[in-house]
């Protein structure tokens, strides 16, 4: 009975502990996470800026549509008066 119990008490430890190998693959998947968020973040920056070129082109079309319609509404009042 000692050496059964004796025997279920060292598998049990055994199976218990991360071995060596098991630490080197959950350190090579902890790495590869921290690279994915790095490339992620990168990512994250570039489409921030691309989302602020695309507010400023906005600003500038918008613009561009005040003046067209400005001038629209010039010729429609001069064409009135002929």
């Amino acid at each position: 009975m000692k050496k059964v119990s004796m025997l279920f008490a060292i598998a049990l430890l055994a199976t218990g502990c991360a071995s060596t190998s098991d630490l080197e693959a959950l350190q090579g998947r902890v790495d590869a996470i921290e690279a994915s968020d790095k490339v992620t973040a990168n990512e994250i920056e570039d489409l921030k800026q691309k989302m602020a070129n695309c507010e400023n082109k906005h600003k500038q079309c918008a613009e561009h549509c005040k003046t067209v319609n400005s001038k629209l509404d010039n010729l429609f009042k001069k064409s009135q008066f002929k």
